[in-house]
């Protein structure tokens, strides 16, 4: 019998890093195939401030959305206060998140930036650990970022690198609604 039967019914953990476009991209249309085969969806998005194009595809298509508020600032522009509340924002989101996913109801989970979420010290990483250790097994687990650490490697059983090679910014391109947000 092969060893790697019945692993299309466990949830593997996915992990989409690089200073390259298209990790949100990546992430978003793996959850389009997923909704596409009838699989629940939820998409929560971390320290992005504009409203990116996929979110409302997806909504349409039946994911559900969550999205952590933010203040407009970087993160080291931001004073005491807003630091504060932009944690305590970004910590309510997550657990919501945490909460639909171990009721059961969430079969593909995407945390979009958030590793970027942690390596800033927004969302914990311990919290986040815990999470994947204990989400139903069929439960698949999207997270994208820029620099992951290496437990976090480690962990993943899908490890894509996103490099840009090229970019029309290099050239003064703005970003295009639609197709970069």
């Amino acid at each position: 019998m092969n060893s790697l039967s019945g692993i299309e019914h466990k949830g593997l953990v996915h992990l989409y890093t690089g200073g390259g476009k298209g990790k949100t991209t990546a992430a978003a249309g793996l959850a389009v195939r997923a909704l596409g085969t009838g699989k629940t969806v939820l998409f929560c998005q971390f320290l992005k401030g504009l409203a990116s194009g996929e979110l409302k595809g997806l909504q349409l298509l039946g994911a559900k959305i969550l999205r952590a508020k933010v203040c407009g600032k970087f993160v080291s522009q931001m004073d005491n206060d807003e630091l504060a509340l932009l944690k305590k924002d970004h910590e309510e989101c997550f657990l919501e998140a945490s909460s639909l996913i171990l009721s059961g109801g969430i079969d593909v989970a995407v945390f979009d930036e958030a590793v970027d979420a942690v390596n800033l010290g927004i969302i914990c990483e311990d919290r986040l650990f815990e999470l994947i250790a204990k989400r139903p097994a069929h439960v698949e687990i999207v997270i994208t970022g820029h620099k992951p650490w290496e437990n976090l490697k480690r962990l993943a059983d899908y490890e894509t690198d996103f490099v840009c090679a090229k970019h029309p910014f290099d050239k003064g391109v703005p970003a295009r609604r639609g197709i970069e947000y």
